[in-house]
């Protein structure tokens, strides 16, 4: 038989392991998960285009520009 002061700790208990409505309403919803998360990958997606553009092109331009000076120098025509 449960006591008064059993039932008090049980519902002690059970608030501390389940959420209330109150925790429940405070979630964000999937629609806002979504956005959240489509801003997010727009955003990985803009920050990757970003460093390929400033930082493996470059290379690629610069390394270009060695091979026509390398096969400038041994006479090498190759097709542009």
């Amino acid at each position: 038989m449960l006591t008064k002061e059993d039932r008090k700790q049980l519902i002690k208990d059970f608030k501390e392991v389940f959420p209330t409505k109150a925790d429940i309403k405070r979630l964000p919803t999937r629609n806002e998960l979504d956005q959240k998360l489509a801003k997010q990958a727009t955003d990985i997606i803009l920050g990757v285009g970003e460093f390929i553009h400033d930082n493996v092109l470059p290379l690629f331009t610069s390394l270009e520009k060695r091979i026509e000076r390398v096969e400038k120098r041994l006479g090498i025509n190759t097709p542009s």
